[in-house]
């Protein structure tokens, strides 16, 4: 019978390579690598122990980056051990560190270990925004993917919450990052409870309970058979209602952290209140509330509004660099149109040159070249002086924007110019085209091609979300109208329409939806400029039958 091999404990292993390192540099590695361990492995007291140890090393060898992870674990440990105050130290430290590098998902981390703080004492709305500068930070940070589920439920945003928590969900289940899976689990099965969808919440609490048990997490079965209870007692079950409540209340004498007895405390009065068991709900409830006393000090209210300036104050000067960068942007493309023009006019010039040559050698010498051929040329002579028109209102534009020149015409003759160059394009994408012009003539003041260029540009956007839309009968509409003094140009697509966040944003230059390598983000914003300079108006709106209608609007000339 062969002798059964005992698995290496990693924490004693790394204490013992910790005793034979011979310089400081190596000493600090393994005390870095104990402390992730430890804490892995939920070792309270010793990764409280291991952090200090290697926090003062990290400090004497100068090394800020281990210092920054060494102070988010240090706070992340006292917020296990509802030591939510100075916990607060450490993550102020932590962030102060990320400053001297980059590193984005360790600021993640601290931005959620410190919005979770926020979640402890009820300050949901700094809670949120802390968690969502997190998930920003990192967007597949499945613990603030949780963090924040769960405060959009205590906010009873549901929908918003449950779409956090199934992405959080399903990185977790990915990973295999058990704990969290469970979380997150738990957090679904509560907001489907909250959507009323009794059937889909009982599912998921039985798995979560089922789970919890076989990992041994304590905390998740109190959740799990707090959440089973109210569910059976809305179906009529009180006998299954009240046995998992009093499963609960058993487990809770395994649980061993305040912060988690805290939730537990909560979840287990609020089933006695469903089942309207008022004693009981009163007794946990008390509990809860002298657990929450411990929480709430003048000393983390003053920490965390001291945070928050600082984060509002490193906000404003992010947005800021963001604008300076955005600036420096559209200074490179005035060079590059300026490159283009030197580059392509050219032989442009020369394309145009050749074509109107061989015109007036037909026009001297007619009957020599058949009519196929002539118009050919004609083709090519007419679409060379108009790329040569765009390119140098892209200079003007660009590079030399007060030398517009400006004059009447009809805006139905900039639509069917603008339909002359995209049409065909159109077609391609298996877009059906619908024209509704008005006969009346609408005058205006303004650069003919500029005005062309806006409904090329929207009509083109119309044709990207198509693009990306399943629909089988895709429309974009074009209608021109007069009202009052008002000449107007709609450009309508029967597409999914924009939320509320993308709709606020769509102006804003460089930013796009669509796939940033071949989408610049600056169509809308040249349409909104070109608008603007001919004091016009540019308005946008979702469809009730679905889709987006963007409105132009001239001044029409009397």
């Amino acid at each position: 019978m062969k002798k059964q091999t005992e698995t290496p404990d990693p924490i004693l292993e790394l204490e013992g390579r910790l005793a034979l390192a011979k310089t400081g540099t190596d000493r600090l590695e393994i005390l870095v690598e104990l402390v992730r361990t430890c804490f892995h492995y939920q070792k309270r007291a010793k990764t409280k122990s291991y952090v200090l140890k290697a926090l003062m090393l990290a400090k004497r060898l100068n090394n800020t980056k281990h210092q920054a992870y060494l102070n988010y674990i240090a706070g992340a440990n006292l917020i296990n051990l509802s030591e939510n105050s100075e916990a607060l130290d450490y993550l102020i430290k932590a962030l102060d560190n990320c400053q001297s590098f980059d590193n984005h998902i360790l600021t993640s981390d601290i931005l959620g270990a410190i919005g979770f703080v926020y979640g402890m004492i009820g300050d949901y709305e700094h809670a949120l925004e802390y968690q969502l500068a997190s998930i920003e930070k990192a967007p597949e940070n499945i613990v603030s993917l949780n963090n924040a589920g769960y405060v959009y439920t205590m906010l009873k945003d549901f929908d918003k919450a449950l779409n956090l928590l199934l992405r959080g969900h399903e990185l977790a289940k990915k990973r295999n990052i058990t704990e969290v899976a469970l979380t997150t689990l738990v957090n679904i099965a509560s907001n489907y409870y909250n959507l009323q969808d009794y059937q889909t919440s009982l599912q998921k609490f039985a798995e979560s309970y089922k789970e919890s048990r076989k990992h041994k997490s304590y905390t998740h079965q109190i959740y799990s058979c707090s959440g089973l209870s109210k569910i059976y007692h809305i179906l009529g079950d009180n006998k299954r209602s009240g046995l998992y409540i009093r499963k609960a209340e058993k487990i809770t004498e395994l649980v061993e952290y305040t912060n988690s007895l805290q939730g537990c405390y909560a979840t287990i009065a609020d089933a006695y209140e469903n089942l309207g068991d008022f004693e009981r709900a009163y007794y946990y409830f008390k509990k809860n509330l002298e657990l929450k006393k411990l929480e709430h000090t003048e000393e983390l209210t003053r920490k965390l509004s001291a945070i928050q300036v600082n984060y509002e104050i490193e906000k404003n000067d992010l947005e800021t660099m963001r604008m300076i960068e955005k600036s420096s942007r559209l200074a490179t493309i005035g060079i590059i149109a300026e490159g283009i023009v030197h580059d392509i006019g050219k032989p442009l010039n020369a394309i145009k040159i050749s074509a109107d040559s061989i015109l007036f050698w037909d026009r001297h010498n007619p009957g020599y070249l058949p009519p196929i051929i002539v118009n050919v040329v004609k083709n090519i002579s007419e679409s060379s002086q108009r790329m040569d028109d765009i390119i140098v209102h892209m200079r003007e534009f660009w590079i030399n924007p007060v030398s517009d020149s400006e004059n009447v015409f009809d805006l139905n003759n900039a639509l069917d110019n603008a339909l002359l160059l995209i049409a065909t394009r159109i077609a391609s994408h298996g877009i059906d085209l619908k024209i509704s012009t008005t006969k009346q003539e609408l005058p205006v003041n303004g650069n003919q091609i500029y005005v062309e260029q806006v409904i090329i540009n929207l009509i083109f956007n119309s044709i990207q979300v198509l693009d990306s839309s399943e629909k089988k009968n895709k429309i974009i509409s074009l209608s021109s109208n007069k009202k009052g003094d008002w000449a107007y140009i709609e450009v309508q697509d029967n597409g999914p329409g924009m939320t509320d966040d993308i709709s606020a944003r769509i102006y804003e230059p460089f930013y796009t939806t669509k796939n940033k390598n071949e989408n610049m983000g600056l169509g809308l914003a040249i349409v909104r400029q070109i608008v603007n300079r001919f004091d016009g108006t540019l308005e946008h709106r979702n469809r009730p039958q679905g889709g987006v209608a963007f409105t132009i609007g001239i001044p029409l000339v009397k």
